[in-house]
Order: structure tokens, then sequence, then C-alpha cells
């Protein structure tokens, strides 16, 4: 920025505290007002009077229009045209352009045309001076609303503690503007930051915290996205002194960082984990998220590479953080998680849903990153979308699907917020950058006010959905004739066989029946190939001798390949791997051991393709950068080329059930495998897909959960009814949190209003 951007700048951030108080003069005296009469056919001309005590800029806003400069304006906008731009902006993600460009023509077709010192035209009407209204304008706006809240703050305080502010109403009478900060009421109950408590009520206008892990106080959601970047080419502004709310700060980030990565480089703590190391590496491997190195916003062409933020479980949201780094590193989260328990009790409990909410859970548990105080009160758990990413043990533990304590929270909120903020990502992509944290900051508050201003509506339609889940869950329990307290130790049981049962398949095995299956798959593509060739040869006139050899080639190959995978196939030593059902005997263990490794093949091609699928619709909601169409056509034909081969695992795996089916023993009863839909839309939240094939001996007692396919209908309905229940409980809990809020609310605004210091 020259000098003269610098000094205009300093002028701006000097002149906007002051016009506070004239913007909220105006608004009170327009509201409820007519917007004025009709309009004019000629052009009104007023005289507007200042002195070096009251500047023009001042007198304007009381006129009701806002200045284009802090000097000598040659512009001044009405600031009812201005509150309808910021309003459009915040829904409909309008541009300063299109709103100049719109009055240049509509003046234009009116006869007046604005004209430069030499008569001529200006082309580019009023972006200029519209934009800088625009921008200063929104920052006495800022500064309005909290001059709002502080006065409404002081009226709780006396709403609350009407003794103890006796004498300091007395001395606080003349004074105009209190910061919040310095407004320190007696020590309350719950000590949950009143930032909190304004963004949710629902959730923060808490009684009391304290509560187990198992009825978390808070639910918080953390997700990362990388479609709102920002370009190095953009031109960055001189300094606006702007109080940054939703933001957590770079320093504070820096620092947890620093901090992660110094106990990163210590051992490990040895800790005793629930879910299968093996399961939670399979995890963290198979996501993005959890690969910090990985780069997801590549090159030098951007500087600020996308966002992280955590709401809660109302969708509200309480703080994002900017990310600088080309991946989607564990500082951001953590930093989150860490600066938002700094405005809560130093008792209450959180479940954090996240992505990979299990990887998380082995970090902290691995590395002294939040201290012991708050680990203990800190749950992990997976958002309930990406669920077909996680492994059945990992998902047993952390789905909020199967764990009924967690009601019906899914951790999506984050994904909600991308979709309310996503037009702004093509106008803030070359903004200032001060000015893009700006503009995202005050968006992000605004949204967060709106969704306050729904939780009525919110919490009617939870209740609405809520019992719409209960009656189809209380169905399904009955057609089954069994009890809940039986279902739910048919759960127990499950569960703790699926967590104990160890990887059934030797590394060795493993080995060997994946290069059978390699095998498999390259027969399969000989075989079409010699269809092809065949009918090729069929439909020529004269083939040639070249496509004859080459055919036979084909054919050769084909022998070959059978030849090796029966060879590998009859080598396998299933008896010792697996000792536990060998009385079965060794060919049913064979096309046991067979069927299970089939299904786990089929199911990594279709977590894929449900990849492929995420990939490609990556933009959807503003989550992501769109593909670009080379990239995007690359992706479908990929798509295009697996079907073939999708299918033919989910058929192989079918055939291996039906084998299996045949060969076991008569008069024994095992848990045969399921098979599975062809259609692969109806897979991707299908438990049958995420459970592995049972190659144990059946668990001692009554094991109803591993053979009676009722049953485990049965078992999810009441894991269902039981997630209701608890979702009742809450429900309640904060329908209940927000009547107090609001009763208050309404009492400290009406001494607000009424108090001497009003407009």
């Amino acid at each position: 920025p020259d000098a003269a951007a610098e000094s205009e700048y300093a002028k701006w951030n000097v002149l906007v505290p002051k016009l506070v108080e004239p913007i909220l003069r105006y608004n009170v005296s327009s509201f409820g007002a007519a917007s004025g009469a009709a309009p004019s056919a000629h052009c009104e001309i007023k005289d507007i009077r200042f002195c070096k005590h009251k500047s023009v800029v001042i007198k304007l806003a009381d006129e009701g229009l806002f200045a284009s400069s802090p000097f000598t304006p040659g512009y001044a906008y009405s600031i009812d045209l201005l509150n309808l731009f910021l309003d459009l902006m915040r829904n409909g993600g309008n541009s300063v352009e299109s709103l100049a460009a719109s009055l240049h023509e509509q003046h234009r077709g009116n006869g007046y045309i604005v004209r430069n010192k030499n008569k001529m035209p200006i082309q580019e009407g009023f972006r200029r001076t519209l934009g800088h209204a625009i921008q200063w304008y929104d920052q006495v706006r800022a500064l309005s609303d909290i001059a709002v809240q502080e006065r409404i703050a002081r009226a709780r305080v006396e709403v609350l503690y009407p003794a103890a502010n006796g004498t300091a109403a007395a001395s606080e009478a003349g004074a105009s503007t209190v910061s919040a900060s310095q407004v320190t009421p007696p020590p309350t109950p719950h000590h949950i930051a009143q930032y909190l408590v304004n963004r949710c009520p629902s959730c923060f206008a808490a009684a009391r915290t304290g509560r187990p892990l198992t009825e978390c106080d808070f639910h918080f959601a953390l997700d990362g996205n990388f479609g709102h970047r920002h370009n190095c080419t953009a031109s960055n502004c001189p300094h606006i002194v702007y109080d940054m709310r939703s933001f957590v700060p770079k320093d504070f980030v820096d620092a947890v960082g620093a901090a992660h990565d110094e106990c990163r480089q210590r051992p490990a703590r040895s800790y005793d984990s629930v879910v299968p190391l093996a399961a939670v590496k399979a995890c963290e491997s198979s996501h993005t998220a959890a690969d910090g190195s990985r780069v997801k916003c590549g090159g030098e062409k951007h500087d600020d590479r996308g966002l992280v933020a955590i709401v809660c479980r109302h969708d509200v949201p309480l703080f994002i953080c900017n990310v600088d780094t080309p991946g989607e590193q564990f500082k951001y989260g953590l930093a989150l998680l860490l600066w938002t328990s700094m405005h809560l009790p130093d008792n209450a409990t959180i479940l954090c849903l996240y992505d990979i909410g299990c990887v998380a859970h082995k970090i902290i548990q691995s590395y002294d990153l939040l201290g012991e105080q708050l680990e203990a009160r800190v749950a992990f758990a997976t958002s309930a979308m990406h669920a077909y990413a996680h492994q059945w043990e990992c998902q047993i533990v952390y789905s909020p699907r199967l764990n009924p304590s967690y009601g019906l929270s899914d951790g999506e909120g984050c994904e909600r917020l991308w979709l309310r903020i996503r037009k702004l990502i093509s106008n803030l992509r070359s903004a200032a950058r001060q000015m893009r944290l700006i503009t995202l900051d005050r968006h992000v508050q605004f949204v967060a006010d709106a969704i306050r201003d729904d939780s009525g509506r919110w919490l009617g339609r939870k209740w609405a959905a809520l019992k719409t889940r209960e009656y189809e869950a209380r169905k399904e329990i009955a057609l089954s004739g069994h009890s809940a307290q039986f279902l739910r130790e048919q759960w127990a049981s499950q569960r703790e066989a699926q967590l104990q049962v160890r990887r059934m398949t030797a590394p060795r095995l493993r080995k060997e029946l994946e290069a059978v299956m390699a095998l498999q798959d390259q027969i399969e593509a000989v075989e079409e190939s010699i269809v092809s060739a065949q009918s090729a040869i069929d439909n020529s006139r004269a083939p040639s001798e070249d496509a004859r050899e080459h055919l036979s080639e084909l054919r050769a190959t084909l022998e070959q390949l059978t030849h090796q995978a029966d060879a590998l196939y009859a080598s396998l030593n299933v008896e010792q791997a697996f000792p536990a059902i060998q009385d079965f005997g060794i060919d049913f263990v064979r096309a046991l051991i067979m069927c299970y490794d089939a299904k786990c093949i089929a199911r990594r091609k279709l977590t894929g393709r449900f990849f492929e699928y995420d990939h490609l619709d990556q933009a959807a909601g503003g989550s992501g950068e769109p593909l670009g169409t080379k990239q995007h056509q690359r992706v479908l034909q990929s798509i295009q080329r697996r079907p073939p081969a999708i299918h033919n695992a989910i058929a192989r795996y079918n055939t291996c059930c039906a084998r299996v089916r045949e060969l076991v023993p008569a008069g024994r009863t095992f848990p045969l495998p399921q098979p599975l839909p062809t259609d692969i839309s109806k897979l991707r939240n299908d438990p049958a897909l995420l459970e592995d094939v049972w190659v144990s001996n059946i668990p001692a007692g009554c094991a109803r959960w591993l053979t009676d396919s009722t049953v485990r209908g049965a078992i999810r309905a009441q894991l269902s009814l039981d997630r209701c229940a608890v979702e009742r409980t809450r429900l309640v809990r904060e329908e209940s949190q927000l009547l107090e809020w609001l009763k208050l609310e309404a009492r400290a605004i009406t001494v607000a209003l009424y108090a001497p210091q009003s407009p």
C-alpha cells in the first residue's frame, strides 16, 4: 500500500468508533418508519454544515448517509442501501461490483451520467467509492453490534445481581461505552464464557456441567475445508483496527503446532487401546485428513489455503482457524479444541466428532497433548457420513450410530457450515488478505446469529424426526419378538467378541490369498480378452494369421495362470492358522477363508469407488476446490473402468458364500456369510459390507447375534431406540436452557432500552 492508502486507512480507523453512536441513533430513528416519500423526478439538493469539531462524515451519518472517504468525500451512500446490500451479500454472496454496475446502469438510464472533471463519462461508475463505503460501514456495524452487546451485558448484570450493582450503576451512568470484558459479574455456578452463551444458548446457557463422559455436556464437530483459499497475487491493504471474534489467533495455533511437534518427537506412551491398533492404522491410511504431510493445496499460488472450524451440535460455528499449510495438519483441530475448552469450566466434559476421531484419540493417548486434566474430560468419535472408510472394529467404538450415549448427534455440522459460506469463495479469492479474514469473521457471526435465532424451529424439527425414528424402531423390535434387555445383552456380546477376536489371517497366509485373488483378476481379464478376440475373428471375413496367433497366446496364458492359481490355493496351510474351526473339515475352512478375503477385496474396491465419488463431488457445498474439466473427465473415466472389476469382486464373494453353505457339515451350525447386493448405491452405508466374515469358533453362551439375522436387525433398532432416549433427555435440557436464556435476555434488553445511555 502507498502512503495515501496508509493515511486514508489510519483516518478511517480513528473515525469508525466515532460513527457508532450516530449510526445507532439513525437506526433508532428509522426503526419502524416508512422508507420515505416517493422519489422525485429531480435531484434534491441539501446543505450540510460541519466544522472542525464535527466532521462532515459524522454529519452525513446523522442524515442517514455514509461517506466514501474520511477526508472530503465526493460520494455518500444511503445507509439503508448499504444495509440492504450487506444482507444480500450475507445471503446470496453478491459482490460490490454487481451493485455498483447496477447503480451505474440505473442512473444512466434515468439520465444521470457520472462524468469526470473533463466532462467525460466514467465507465466504472461507483465501483471504487461504493466499495470503500461498504467496507468501512461494515466495520461500523461490527462496532455497533459490540456496543449493543456491551449495553445488554451491563443490563444483564443489573438483572442478575441488583444489590451488587447499585453503586456501580451510578458511577457508570455517564459512561458511553464499557468493554464487555470489564463488566465482571459475581461468580456464577458454571463460568461458561458469555461469548459461547451468546453464540448458542441451547448448548451453553447451562446451569451445571461436569457430567460423566457417557453423558457429555457438550458435543462439538471438527472439519477442514480447502475451498476457501487466497491468491498470493492479491494485493494487501493497510492495517484495519478490527477485533477478530471467530478466528483463533495465529500465534496460538502456531504455539500449539510447535508443542505438538515437540511431543511427537518423544517416545509414545503405552496405553490400552479398545480398538485393535491394526484397525486404527488402516483408518489412518484411508483418510487424507489423517496425513498432515499430504498436500491438499500445493504450489505457491495461495498463501491462505483453507479453513478448519469447530461447531456445536446445533451447527453454530464457534471458532475457525485459517490454514496456511499445504495439508490438514492435526495442530488446527487441536488448537480449536484447546481454545474452546479455555472458554468452558474446568469440569466440562466434551465429545469431539471428527472424520478421523479414532486416529485423533490414538494420538492424544500416545502423547501428552491435552494435559491430564483435560484429557480425562474429552471423548472422541467419528462423523457419520464417512463411516465406510473406517474398519468395523473402529466403528463399534467410535461411530455415533453405534453408541447410544451420543444421542442423534452426527458430527456433520461443519459440512453444513461450508454449505452456508460457499458463496464467498470466489469473492474472497482475490480480496485483500486482511479483508478476507474480516469478511469471513463477519459472515460466520451472521451465520451463528441466524442459526441461534432459528433455535426454536431447529428443536421442533428434531422432535418430529425423533418421534418418527422411535416409531420405526419400536415397530421393528415388536416384529422380532425380543425384549430390550435381551437385545442389549446381545449387542454387548457382539461388541466384546468382535473387538477381542484377532485378525484371522496370518501375514504369510494373507499374502498368499491376495496373490490368489490377483491371479483370479488376471484370469478374468484374459478370459474377457479371449472372448473379444474370438468375436472379432468370427465377425471378420478374412481373419489374419496374426489374430489367430494372438488368440492362441491368450489361451496359453489363461491355462498357465489357472495352474498357478490352483497350485497356490492348494498350498494354503489353513489347519495351523485356524485350529478353532478345523473340525468343520479342511474344505469348509478353506472355502470360508477364501470367502473372508473375497469380502475384504470387494470392500476395498467399493471403498475406493466411494472415495472417487467424494473426490468428484468435493466442491459440493463449498467443501473443496472444483476439479476442473480435465481432472473431472479423468476421474469419470476411472470410475467407468471400475464397474466390471467391482461387480466381479461382489460376484466372486457371493459365489464363495454359496460354496461355504454347500460345505457346512450336516448337523453343525455356523454363522454363515451373507451375500451382498449388486446395487453399489445401497452398499455405502450397509452394515453387512463393513462386518468381516466370521472365521472363528462360535462364542460360548447364546450368540444369537451371530446366527440369527432377525436378531441383528433388532439389535440395530434397539440401538436406535436407545439413542432416541438419550436424545430426548438432551432436547428437554436444551429447551429448558433456551427458555431460561430468552427470559433473561428479554429482561436485560428491557433494562438496556430504558437506560439513560440508550439512544
